[in-house]
Order: C-alpha cells, then sequence, then structure tokens
C-alpha cells in the first residue's frame, strides 16, 4: 500500500481580523469533520472532510489560553485542548463549551507544568504529556474528568524516564503510541501502560524540531518529520513502511510539516505550514493486496 495525493485547501482563508492563521495541530472527530487547532487565532476551526468551514470554536479570555500546542477529539465529540504556558488542559462539549480545566491549581489534579500533548481513547482515557527538558519529562493518564489513573515509563520499566515525549496517539484498540524525540523512538503501550515494542526512528534526523504522531484505526502509526518534510509510516507491529512527501511546494511536497491526523476512511491529512495549506493522501492498493 501507498499513499497518494488526492487534494489540499488553504489555511490562511480562515484568518481572523487579517492575521495568517497558524494552525498547531489536527485531529478527526467521530463524523469525519477535521479539528484544526489555530494558536494565533485562539480558535479551534471546525472542517468538513473537504475543508468547508463549519463551526469555529473560540478560545477567548474565558479560557484563559496563552499558547495552546496540540487537540485531540473523543469519540463523543469532546475536545481537549492542551495549553503549555498556562500548564494546563481544557475540555470543551460538542456544543464549544468550555466543561472543565486541569492544572495544578485544582484539587485532585495532579502537577500539568510543561503539557505539551494530549490524546484521548476510544473508553474515554486522556493521556498528557509532559515537556520539561529535564529527567521529569513524563506521559501520564487520567480519567476524562482529569483524576489521575497512571504513568507510562519509556520501555516499560520503572523509573526510567522518557527525553523529549513530543506527542501521543491511541489506535482504536487503545494501544497508546508515543513518540520520544530525543531517544528517537516510537513506543507502544496497552491502555494502562504495559509497554510492547518500540521503533527506532531514522538516524538522520535532527532531533531540534517537534514530532507529531497519529495512529490509524488498524493501528497504522504515521510520524510527521519536519526534519525531512515527509511522513514516516509504521505498521502495528513497528515494521517501518517507508514514507510519502518531501521538501517543495508542488502538490504532495512540503515546506515544514507540522501535524498529520487519519480519517477514518484511510484518509492522512498533513498540515503543511509554509505552503500555508493542509494537503490530504489516500491509501493506494497495490494487485497483490
Amino acid at each position: 500500500m501507498t499513499f497518494e495525493y488526492a487534494g489540499e485547501f488553504r489555511t490562511d482563508q480562515f484568518s481572523n481580523e487579517g492575521r495568517v492563521a497558524a494552525p498547531a495541530d489536527i485531529a478527526v472527530g467521530p463524523e469525519g469533520d477535521l479539528f484544526i487547532l489555530d494558536f494565533v487565532n485562539g480558535c479551534v476551526w471546525r472542517l468538513s472532510h473537504e475543508g468547508e468551514l463549519k463551526t469555529t470554536l473560540e478560545l477567548g479570555e474565558d479560557t484563559r489560553l496563552s499558547r495552546p500546542s496540540t487537540l485531540a477529539v473523543s469519540r463523543d465529540g469532546e475536545v481537549y485542548v492542551a495549553d503549555y504556558v498556562n500548564h494546563a488542559v481544557f475540555r470543551f462539549n460538542p456544543q464549544n463549551e468550555l466543561i472543565d480545566c486541569w492544572n495544578a491549581a485544582d484539587g485532585g489534579h495532579v502537577d500539568f507544568v510543561g503539557v505539551h500533548a494530549v490524546a484521548v481513547s476510544p473508553e474515554g482515557i486522556v493521556y498528557v504529556t509532559k515537556l520539561r527538558r529535564s529527567s521529569e519529562d513524563s506521559v501520564s493518564f487520567f480519567s476524562r474528568q482529569g483524576f489521575f489513573l497512571g504513568e507510562l515509563y519509556s520501555g516499560g520499566v520503572w523509573p526510567e524516564r522518557f527525553e523529549c515525549p513530543d506527542d501521543v496517539a491511541v489506535a482504536g484498540d487503545g494501544t497508546v503510541c508515543v513518540v520520544d524525540r530525543f531517544k528517537g523512538l516510537i513506543q507502544r503501550f496497552t491502555p494502562d501502560g504495559a509497554f510492547l515494542g518500540q521503533s527506532r526512528l531514522p538516524g538522520a534526523y535532527t532531533r531540534y524540531r517537534v514530532l507529531n504522531v497519529a495512529v490509524s484505526s488498524q493501528g497504522e502509526v504515521f510520524v510527521a518529520c519536519p526534519d525531512f518534510d515527509q511522513i514516516l509510516r509504521y505498521g502495528s507491529d513497528g515494521t517501518y513502511l517507508g514514507s510519502f512527501g518531501s521538501k517543495g511546494t508542488g502538490p504532495g511536497f512540503f515546506d515544514g510539516v507540522r501535524s498529520v491526523a487519519v480519517a477514518p476512511s484511510g484518509l492522512v491529512y498533513v498540515i503543511d505550514i509554509y505552503n500555508r495549506r493542509i494537503q490530504y493522501f489516500e491509501p493506494v492498493y497495490t494487485s497483490d493486496q
């Protein structure tokens, strides 16, 4: 199976008050809609799978957002936004209303200093990565109300820490995938943190640019790698399957690949930040598949 360019849509067409849109992350909702986090305009766009704007979740003063970095969408349409500067995770219902804010000041919640990425499983378990540029980098998991349930350990060995867990994603069967930039690994865990295995990233990447990960419903792992301006592919067992894309401006090329998401249909969406667009790719099966 390979992936071929299937279309694109511009991101700057959704700018507010003349400002250029700055998409930071992309996720696919339960009905196939796209949710795109814009950290400059302070909003989440909800688009059809073809790029038509449907609604906008305004991240206004009441949410106290400062630097939203990633988002996730649950099976029932709730939206979770991680805010790195405010050390918090914000939770919105499908009607774009703020339900909850988890941060270090909340009773019953743990320390969210350095929160960077968020993902939610089909069962509603929420996984959060924290980057502190120290031995305290971590991946924790919580109930949907924000109460601490446990922690993942690099290689599944306590107290082995992650060194830079840029992103986390959850497959349809609950398998959790963590991409650790400094260790150069994609690690896989069961929903409750048991280690399943790991894959190594290509040795030529520089470790200085943030990685992003997504998982298909079949468990295939996609990593957005800005060093190569490519999407790397791994099987559910961790086997490297190849890549697509390279640096450029034409269809199927990237200039600043930022984030990747996979729809239930198999379409792969990629934020191509400096080309100011989102491209999507469709799987193409060979005759022997």
